[in-house]
């Protein structure tokens, strides 16, 4: 009995597309989890001072804005398959720009990079929505985000320990391996099968005109998801990535732990995401107007943990907030999936990631100014945006009920 609901549970399988997704993002994870941890403590070893780290994530995330918008009117004619593909490929070239890195210039440029092969991600998520009955997508977006994270678990203990023996050299090697294992994920994406009824060849002028076309979108979505969108730019982005950006420096730099230690800190939290999986019922009977706010109280708690300092503080903090944000993700990808139409969805999707990267780059710009005068407030000013966006989403997000 429990092999067969456990084989109905998994159902969504049965598209191929499912299976080469997942275990594609899976790979390029692991390898990420080498050495992207590490990424501000390398900028920092490169010559870069904080102000000058949070301006170049920051650079980054708005180079990322705008390939995402160009990304998502692809997607949603030339067809998913050609974007993923193209998009891997960039990815690659910007892990190698991070591995030929010799100064804080040339990690921009890497970075900037990284910023633009961002277009092909709404697409890879209009693969997996295309794919799957919606009465399993829950399912399949939650498995989504244990790929993109489980394989933390295990890659940034490794990293760390490299990092205590080779310092910046570590990452130039992980990163030579992870441009490799990205190239080989594109080549494997291209047999991905086309999810988009009908595909066509933008001329120039669509081209030229992409990015207004895929925002004109948004006058499409309904009000939620307009929120969602406004709210996740303003205020919980721009925390979250505060968090992730200064989250090393002040575990290594402040607080002195090894290299080893912070990737265990994030080893660990990833391999927590699996807690989220026994979540997913409490979040399907409560549905999304209940459980989102309180979802975002709780990350802001979170980063209070972590702000304590020292191993065990830090551990938590960053547990707590892995396994509510694997929440609070599948809750926001199942509402734009299920409250927006098929020929909408990579652009909405993109507009979702267009506000990551927004809130991102202000997060990391504004983020570093603060962490240059005191790093602890750092951590407590994130905490505050996620508390207003807890309130904000209470009052303004209203999806349909059916979205659970």
């Amino acid at each position: 009995m429990e092999l067969k609901r456990l084989r109905e549970f998994f159902s969504f399988f049965k598209s191929p597309n499912v299976g080469l997704v997942i275990w594609t993002c899976a790979m390029i994870s692991f390898f990420f989890g080498l050495g992207y941890p590490f990424l501000p403590k390398y900028a920092s070893s490169l010559g870069a001072e904080p102000w000058l780290i949070g301006l170049i994530f920051s650079a980054s995330s708005l180079v990322s804005s705008l390939s995402t918008l160009f990304g998502g009117f692809l997607a949603d004619t030339a067809g998913r398959r050609k974007v993923v593909v193209v998009g891997t490929s960039v990815l690659a070239l910007s892990c190698l720009g991070f591995a030929l890195s010799l100064s804080w210039e040339y990690f921009l440029v890497a970075s900037l990079l990284y910023g633009a092969s961002s277009f092909y991600f709404s697409a890879l998520y209009a693969v997996i929505a295309d794919s799957v009955p919606q009465a399993q997508l829950m399912r399949a977006l939650l498995l989504y985000a244990m790929a993109e994270h489980l394989p933390y678990s295990v890659s940034p203990l490794i990293g760390g320990f490299l990092w205590d023996l080779y310092a910046e050299d570590a990452v130039r090697i992980t990163f030579l391996a992870t441009s490799a294992a990205v190239a080989f994920a594109a080549l494997a994406r291209r047999r991905l099968l086309e999810t988009l009824p009908r595909t066509k060849t933008p001329s120039k002028k669509e081209l030229a005109t992409s990015f207004v076309n895929t925002l004109s979108a948004f006058k499409s979505l309904t009000p939620s998801i307009k929120w969602l969108i406004a709210i996740r730019t303003a205020l919980l982005i721009s925390s979250v990535s505060m968090f992730y950006t200064f989250g090393v420096l002040y575990a290594m730099e402040v607080w002195g732990l090894l290299g080893s230690s912070w990737g265990a800190i994030c080893a660990l939290s990833s391999l927590a995401h699996l807690l989220a999986i026994p979540l997913l019922p409490t979040l399907e009977r409560a549905g999304l107007r209940a459980a989102y706010p309180a979802l975002l109280a709780l990350q802001a708690c979170s980063m209070l943990v972590f702000s304590l300092g020292g191993f065990f503080p830090m551990l938590a903090g960053s547990v707590m907030l892995t396994v509510l944000g694997a929440c609070a993700y599948t809750v926001e990808r199942a509402l734009v999936a299920v409250e927006t139409e098929k020929e909408l969805r990579a652009r909405a999707e993109s507009l979702m990631i267009l506000s990551y990267s927004v809130g991102g780059s202000l997060g990391s710009a504004i983020g570093g100014c603060i962490y240059q005068l005191s790093p602890q407030s750092t951590f407590w000013v994130a905490a505050a945006l996620q508390l207003v966006g807890a309130l904000c989403a209470a009052a303004f997000v209203k999806p349909k009920q059916q979205a659970f």
